[in-house]
């Protein structure tokens, strides 16, 4: 029989006590472990930073470097100095069968959603959105638009309030912003497993030796923190194979850090693969009348500190700036934002060549030439970008190009320590050099980098800053197999600019009819590209009146969407043609109502004054959407009898009429909110009723706190009622902010409707079936929330499902089949070829 150890009491108790103290403490602790452990990982992730501090200041630092010598004025004045923060046409709000959208503003409501032709929605206050706003929903954007609209300084601008951790970036403005050119996103490593990696070796090779570590350790964290924000420029500048490369690239970087936030230049009608990242192509908003008033103002104040005192130092003479600002003030035109800056500095600077857009451009090359740096050779420089059909050519093959054209070399010119080098190639050759011999090509090079006409690029490449250089000077010698060419690909930047200076030129091209003739799509792409030249053309080229007689047989097919009819509008508005008034006019008696809305919405649009009176008789139009587009266009003209009429149509106008006339007065520049502050006051319910939807649409602090007292303070419970729902609207996410589809096994309204017609979704299975059945027997929300998933697939079916619907002149099912085809078109996806109503023609 084994014998029981003998127990010490003593020590039993003893152990027994600590034990049960033990466990007690255990308990009693056990619920403050997660703060202790959320202490320790905040201590540690505040370590990390401090350790970190050094490589994030040197990130920021040359963010900031980067955008404040990017832009093209750089010589002369600072980014901030002329700054104009640009906005983003905020897309339709997606709205899931399942879900009931909030109210939206009554420009959404009239003006149609046209991102090709963004002139007509800008002049009207359609919802905008920042870049930072966008990117918040946490979908990858295409930042699209013409040459010259401001795609890059978009990119810019939300890098640089990020770098200096401004409050309009929102939550990213902890982000790591890496501000990276297309093409340099072409020399990182493709084979590496985490292209991060790659990415972070870029973001480092500008820091010392002893910083580079932490750099690359920091945008290394900053991925797996879900932190990274990769903003990629001139991307639409790609040729297809270099584009295809970028995107895969990119999409290893969202597949392993699906947090990442990327924004994109693009084309909207060449996305080259983007579709395949999920990217949602939003266009910048144009600048009206408020926005060149602005920059005019801020550079007359930058010449004034900056260059006057140079001017007068020299007892040189200067032309009074206030009457330099007067004539600027009375241009109506819609100009780029490139395209007016270069116009305000011929202005100041006194070589203007004329009063067109054209004339600036000409005045720039003017401006920079010089014995070395001739007309031809410019215009060769830029022959040979088109003619390569090439983004970006090696620094070495332009320098042996420009070297060849000049003929024998000039004397010997040095670079010496007392400069620095433009850029990294010659940097590259001089190396510990103090002094060294410049080739002819070298020389140009060095100084088209240095007055920004040409950009440096990864990889020893030179790229022009902007298409529409590139375009202008190609233009002017342009071959025949060129011009072939660039008709075969009309939406590349480079072909895009250089044909609509072409056409600018040509009083007389058959090539112009032609290419329409040949319209390739059912949502007349060529016939929109050519409504462009109508900006720049001369008024007596013969062609001019054929297509606008196209133009009109489209917007006036009851058949069509009304977002492709009203790009028709748009591109009569944008044409400042002297028979706009005429046109209009007769327009207004059509028998449709949205030709009847358009004409108005184009009447504003294009600051027809002479048409107050027919505009006034429009708000007693029996249709309520060709009411307020009458109204709102009143607003836009802001001449004297327009605003009175508006007023009017404030006070005394039905429900939906006050509210337009609110908007309308609200959005206008310096006076919109005193208005609304007056219309508070009144003694009229439906007018202050009317009052706060205006100030809802400005956002601003002040409109804010005047909502916040009408919601207590007024009188009628119904005025306090708007008041509390515009607040508790303000509170609310912005509903026009993209965000990712769910997948199709995920998103409740596909599962229910699987579930009603006897099906299942898979994960990870195609629901092509499903979705054609959606957009072929399902109800209209149903329809619409097919066609936000169509978009991203290929297939010949639902291609012939969103074709029908495009056709079957219902709205709005045919203009959200229209904005799905463009995507498609865009993405370069195989299409049927165009109906009847794509060729004027027919």
């Amino acid at each position: 029989m084994p014998r029981i150890p003998e127990i010490n009491g003593l020590s039993f108790w003893l152990g027994f006590i600590a034990a049960t103290l033990f466990w007690w403490l255990v308990q009693r602790v056990k619920p403050l472990w997660p703060i202790l452990l959320d202490r320790i990982k905040n201590f540690a992730r505040i370590m990390r930073e401090r350790n970190l501090q050094g490589a994030n200041d040197h990130l920021r630092r040359e963010v900031v470097k980067r955008v404040q010598g990017s832009h093209l004025a750089a010589n002369l004045f600072s980014f901030d100095d002329l700054i104009i923060p640009p906005l983003l046409i905020a897309p339709p709000v997606q709205q899931a069968p399942d879900s009931e959208p909030g109210p939206d503003s009554m420009a959404a409501r009239v003006v149609p959603y046209t991102p090709d032709w963004p002139e007509l929605m800008s002049s009207f206050g359609y919802p905008r959105l920042t870049l930072a706003e966008a990117l918040s929903g946490g979908t990858p954007i295409a930042v699209t638009g013409r040459a010259g609209v401001g795609k890059t300084t978009c990119l810019n601008h939300l890098a640089q309030q990020i770098a200096f951790k401004h409050t309009a970036a929102g939550p990213l403005m902890d982000y790591a912003p890496l501000l990276i050119s297309a093409f340099d996103f072409l020399t990182l490593a493709p084979e590496n497993d985490d292209p991060a990696q790659e990415l972070a070796r870029m973001a480092a090779g500008g820091a010392s030796i002893t910083l580079q570590g932490q750099v690359r350790r920091l945008v290394v964290e900053r991925f797996k923190e879900g932190k990274a924000l990769i903003l990629i420029d001139a991307f639409e500048e790609l040729r297809q194979d270099q584009a295809k490369t970028v995107v895969k690239l990119l999409k290893s970087i969202l597949e392993r850090y699906p947090q990442t936030r990327v924004a994109v230049t693009a084309s909207a009608q060449h996305l080259d693969g983007l579709s395949e990242i999920g990217c949602v192509p939003m266009t910048v908003a144009c600048w009206s009348q408020k926005e060149r008033s602005l920059l005019t103002h801020k550079w007359q104040q930058a010449w004034a500190q900056y260059i006057s005192p140079a001017i007068k130092k020299a007892n040189l003479e200067e032309v009074d700036s206030s009457l330099i600002v007067n004539w600027l003030e009375t241009d109506r035109g819609f100009a780029t934002p490139l395209e007016w800056t270069l116009k305000v500095w011929s202005a100041f600077a006194g070589d203007g060549k004329g009063p067109t857009n054209l004339h600036a451009i000409d005045a720039l090359f003017s401006r920079i030439s010089s014995n070395l740096i001739t007309r031809p050779i410019l215009e060769k420089l830029a022959s040979h970008f088109v003619t390569k059909g090439l983004g970006a050519i090696p620094y070495a093959d332009l320098d042996r190009m420009l070297t060849e054209q000049t003929g024998p070399r000039p004397p010997a010119v040095l670079a010496t320590d007392e400069g620095r080098s433009t850029t990294q190639s010659l940097a590259k050759k001089k190396g510990a050099k103090r002094d060294f011999i410049l080739s002819t090509g070298e020389q140009i090079l060095e100084q088209l980098v240095g007055a920004g006409i040409l950009t440096e690029v990864r990889g020893e490449c030179i790229r022009f800053s902007s298409p529409i250089f590139c375009g202008f000077l190609a233009s002017i010698h342009i071959s025949t197999d060129i011009l072939q060419k660039s008709l075969e690909e009309p939406f590349w930047p480079l072909y895009e600019s250089a044909l609509q200076y072409l056409a600018a030129r040509s009083q007389e091209a058959n090539w112009i009819e032609e290419y329409i003739y040949a319209e390739p799509s059912i949502t007349g792409r060529n016939l929109q590209v050519a409504g462009r030249w109508l900006m720049d053309a001369p008024a007596n080229a013969s062609w001019r009146g054929n297509l606008f007689r196209w133009l009109a047989s489209i917007l006036q097919d009851e058949s069509l969407p009304e977002n492709l009819r009203g790009s028709m509008i748009a591109a009569f508005a944008c044409s400042k043609d002297p028979s706009l008034p005429r046109l209009f006019k007769q327009l207004y008696g059509s028998k449709s109502a949205t030709v009847r809305r358009l004409s108005a919405l184009g009447t504003g649009a294009a600051d027809e004054g002479s048409l107050v009176n027919d505009l006034i008789a429009l708000l007693n139009d029996p249709d309520e959407l060709v009411r307020s587009a009458a109204c709102m266009s009143l607003a836009a003209l802001g001449t004297d009898p327009a605003m009175n009429a508006t007023t009017q149509a404030l006070m005394n106008g039905d429900e939906v009429i006050r509210q337009t006339a609110a908007e309308a007065l609200a959005m206008l520049p310096g006076q919109g909110l005193e208005i609304m502050r007056e219309a508070m006051g009144i003694n009229d319910i439906l007018t202050r009723r009317a009052a706060v939807f205006g100030l809802l649409q400005l956002t601003s602090p002040e409109a804010k706190s005047i909502l916040e007292r009408t919601a207590v303070e007024d009188s009628q419970w119904i005025v306090r009622n708007a008041a509390t729902q515009a607040l508790e609207q303000l509170a609310q996410a912005n509903q026009h902010i993209p965000k990712p589809l769910h997948k199709p096994w995920e998103s409740p309204w596909l599962i229910a409707f699987a579930a009603k017609k006897g099906q299942g979704i898979s994960p990870h299975q195609p629901v092509n079936d499903l979705l054609h059945l959606a957009l072929t027997v399902g109800t209209l929300e149903e329809q619409l929330g097919a066609l936000d998933y169509a978009r991203y697939i290929q297939d010949e079916r639902i291609i012939m499902d969103v074709y029908t619907l495009y056709y079957s002149g219902e709205y709005p099912i045919n203009s959200h089949a229209y904005l799905t085809i463009s995507y498609w078109e865009g993405s370069q996806v195989k299409l049927p070829p165009p109906g009847k109503y794509a060729n004027p023609k027919a």
